[in-house]
């Protein structure tokens, strides 16, 4: 009989690394919702364009099948 363990117990395990993904993605699904919601003309949006973009890219060269979707 196997016993169930939390993703924390493997961290390297193919179901973690997918967990870990999601959340970054979903982080910059809201960081990307903030940055939209700011004026045009204020300067944290455009702080913001460089930072979700170098953090898309990662995920984006990471992904086995280089889709982020």
């Amino acid at each position: 009989m196997s016993t169930v363990q939390p993703i924390s117990a493997g961290p390297n395990t193919r179901i973690a690394q997918l967990v870990r993904a999601l959340v970054e993605r979903q982080r910059l699904t809201a960081l990307e919702a903030t940055r939209q919601a700011l004026p045009l003309d204020d300067p944290d949006r455009h702080a913001l364009d460089l930072d979700t973009d170098t953090r898309f890219a990662a995920i984006a060269c990471a992904s086995p099948s280089g889709d982020t979707q």
